[in-house]
């Protein structure tokens, strides 16, 4: 996107803020807009038969709640706020005027569903193909990947994720993600804090999650 484009998007809708923890889609729920996040961090969850799951998470620059505005349909997933979240509140009237404005938007859109699809489908094939191992491992690496940072003592992953958020995005049981992120930092492939995790060697990541040249060195 274009950096005139860029600054229409923020100057469009509405600014609003949120604290911590705070629902600001709910799954089910009919309303069309979307939120253009300015800062911040957000999960995206759904819940079948009393079982929630986490879906994703998103970051400063990313869009959420385009699906059920574009389809018109009932929110398929909730998003939850991990921190204070500075966004823009954009209505579904107001999102096809700026795309029709601008087109480079709408070619970003694509791309960024194109994007989430990708990551869908590859989640789905590690599920079927790979071990709980190898799919936990790529998980800690793909974020780190998009959302990470360097760190003194090594790769921040930059998100607060728990062993039950993790292991829903792997596709295994609690208690194997317990025992992998056991493995893990036993061996000093990767750290873990109070809501903090840091891959301190990505080499012995990359050769658990079979995968190369995924992090800048």
């Amino acid at each position: 996107m274009n950096p005139v484009t860029s600054r229409a998007l923020l100057e469009t809708g509405t600014a609003v803020s949120f604290p911590p923890d705070r629902v600001i889609i709910r799954q089910g729920d009919q309303d069309r807009h979307v939120y253009l996040l300015v800062s911040g961090v957000v999960k995206v969850t759904t819940t079948e038969a009393d079982q929630e799951s986490l879906l994703a998470i998103r970051v400063s620059g990313d869009m959420v709640g385009e699906m059920a505005a574009l389809e018109r349909r009932p929110r398929s997933a909730s998003v939850l706020t991990t921190v204070e979240t500075r966004a823009r509140v954009i209505s579904r009237a107001e999102l096809t005027m700026f795309v029709g404005a601008y087109p480079d938007a709408a070619l970003e859109i694509m791309r960024m569903m194109s994007d989430r699809l990708r990551w869908s489908n590859s989640r789905r094939v590690d599920i079927t193909t790979r071990p709980p191992a190898v799919r936990v491992s790529r998980i800690i690496l793909e974020i780190g990947r998009i959302y990470g940072h360097r760190a003194v003592d090594g790769w921040d992953l930059g998100v607060a994720l728990t062993q039950a958020e993790l292991a829903s995005l792997g596709g295994v049981a609690l208690r194997t993600a317990e025992k992998v992120l056991h493995g893990l930092s036993r061996d000093g492939v990767i750290s873990r804090g109070y809501r903090r995790m840091v891959i301190t060697d990505l080499a012995g990541l990359r050769r658990a999650a079979e995968m190369s040249d995924e992090i800048p060195h």
